[in-house]
């Protein structure tokens, strides 16, 4: 019987991209990023959550490789900062709908 085991650097690289995406409000952040940039206040309205809860989940992401910045603008008296997927977000985007599929749900 032969076995198709990852690579120790390739099941981490894994590993860490599914810990990212573990929580469904930041798979909606992927989803969403793949059109436009955005804020994470933008998507917190969007998504009917708190701005810190959002700005948590951009944190993540960002931390994992799958969005970078994408400019800033002022914003009542503060600076509102936007994200876009980076490449290797762009990447990921089309298995969250081949993920879902698979889930059937």
């Amino acid at each position: 019987m032969s076995t198709n085991l990852l690579a120790p650097r390739q099941a981490d690289a894994v590993a860490h991209v599914c810990a990212a995406l573990s929580h469904p409000t930041r798979a909606t952040v992927l989803a969403a990023l793949a059109t436009d940039a955005a804020s994470p206040v933008r998507l917190a309205r969007s998504l009917d959550q708190s701005i810190a809860s959002v700005s948590h989940h951009f944190h993540v992401l960002r931390r994992a490789g799958l969005l970078r910045a994408a400019g800033t603008r002022p914003n009542r008296g503060t600076i509102e900062h936007f994200y876009a997927l980076s490449p290797a977000g762009e990447a990921r985007v089309p298995l969250l709908a081949s993920i879902a599929a698979a889930s059937g749900k």
